[in-house]
């Protein structure tokens, strides 16, 4: 099982934290029924830890999941 932590930046230029949009995907992806947790100094990280029951074809549940968030923020 791999984890993967996503650093939720206001741009990429200044790389300034952006916990307001990490918090919205978490919860974004909460209410999809996926799983994730902030953390860092500025709660701005997406902590991906995938259970060791996560199989190969769960991933598209989480790329849909996470595509239909990241949609809904623009």
């Amino acid at each position: 099982v791999c984890s993967s932590d996503l650093e939720i930046v206001q741009d990429r230029t200044s790389k300034a934290p952006d916990a307001d949009t990490a918090r919205a995907i978490r919860e974004g992806l909460r209410a999809r029924g996926v799983l994730v947790g902030t953390t860092g100094k500025h709660a701005n990280v997406l902590k991906v830890r995938p259970p060791l029951a996560f199989t190969e074809e769960l991933v598209p549940t989480f790329v849909d999941a996470l595509t239909a968030v990241l949609a809904d923020l623009r």
